[in-house]
């Protein structure tokens, strides 16, 4: 029962940031390419491991922890990592006929880089337990897939501007190596700081970066989405009603539909894992007989109804986060 609840609080996360990915695509991509794409990202790790665990060997020997730190967060993490994901965008995705837009660059990095951050989410949770569980569906995960989609964002970029498609597809790698760098840096050195504050300040940089990611991310997104509304609005004739500007809703509101995807994310999360849990009780023959009915209400109550209405929940506060609303008109102007 354990090792199944480990095994979906690892994985939950990365579904619900592929589906949220998915569904922003206008033209959604074929699910066989998707889900090949999530297999090869999971197959990057291996050769990762292979060169990285020589890399943390070799930096840990190094006498100044702080820099062994450094040299790790950006050695082993970030250049090995990133180029993993890199070399599935530009050896797989780019030679697919279904990518034939920008967006794409955004979906294919984000489910690239979920499919690696799931084996690593898995043996992460495995080594520490649920604890660890909960706080990298939070952070290490979401971090992993904002960085997929400003990298894929710049391999999108690159494609369709093939007389500079080398620097850009290295502008984008450069960057997502810095940001990986500077997310996991401060968490490997809280460990080897001793002054509270300074461990604090640490974890406040490593936060700045997530939400950095994440703002960047929603702004990409949100571009490329608008450009496919308004091509799609073109081709039927309606670009008088696309142009209409709009913009995004004040923060304070994006803070909130933020909270209910939080909440609703940590829900499904929960269901999903009693439902598995209970479900793998019910085929290796945990449940009595007797006790059967009693369980499949009581896995029903607490496992398929938090699924059913956490996914509701967080679908909800992900499309409110990137709802776009009419731009104020100014007091001095006319509508024509």
């Amino acid at each position: 029962m354990l090792i199944s609840l480990l095994a979906v609080s690892a994985i939950v996360p990365s579904a619900l940031l592929v589906w949220y990915f998915h569904a922003r695509d206008v033209y959604p991509e074929p699910p066989r390419v998707l889900w090949t794409t999530f297999g090869i990202g999971v197959l990057s790790v291996l050769p990762v491991l292979a060169i990285g665990l020589p890399l943390q060997a070799a930096t840990s020997s190094i006498s100044d922890p702080l820099m062994a730190s450094l040299l790790s967060a950006l050695f082993v993490a970030a250049v090995l990592e990133e180029l993993a994901k890199l070399s599935v965008l530009v050896g797989y995705n780019m030679r697919q006929k279904a990518f034939d837009e920008p967006m794409d660059g955004i979906v294919y990095g984000v489910v690239a880089s979920l499919g690696f951050a799931t084996l690593e989410n898995v043996l992460f949770v495995f080594e520490g337990g649920l604890s660890v569980a909960l706080s990298r569906a939070f952070s290490a995960v979401p971090l992993h897939a904002f960085v997929g989609a400003i990298m894929g964002y710049y391999v999108g970029q690159a494609y369709f501007n093939p007389g500079r498609r080398l620097r850009i597809i290295l502008t984008g790698y450069g960057i997502a190596v810095l940001l990986h760098a500077l997310y996991d840096f401060p968490l490997m050195a809280m460990a080897e700081v001793e002054d509270v504050r300074i461990a604090l300040a640490l974890a406040l940089v490593t936060l700045l970066v997530l939400l950095v990611c994440w703002r960047w991310t929603i702004r990409i997104v949100r571009r490329l989405h608008r450009e496919q509304l308004i091509a799609s609005a073109e081709r039927e004739g309606a670009d008088a009603v696309m142009s209409v500007p709009r913009v995004a809703p004040p923060l304070h509101t994006r803070m909130g539909h933020l909270l209910v995807a939080f909440v609703g994310g940590t829900m499904a999360s929960f269901g999903g894992m009693v439902t598995l849990g209970l479900s793998l009780a019910f085929i290796i023959g945990a449940v009595q007989r007797e006790h059967s009915l009693d369980v499949l209400i009581g896995g029903t109550l607490i496992g398929l109804v938090p699924l059913a209405v956490g996914i509701a929940i967080f679908r909800m506060g992900i499309r409110g986060m990137n709802v776009e609303v009419p731009a104020p008109v100014a007091a001095n102007s006319s509508v024509v």
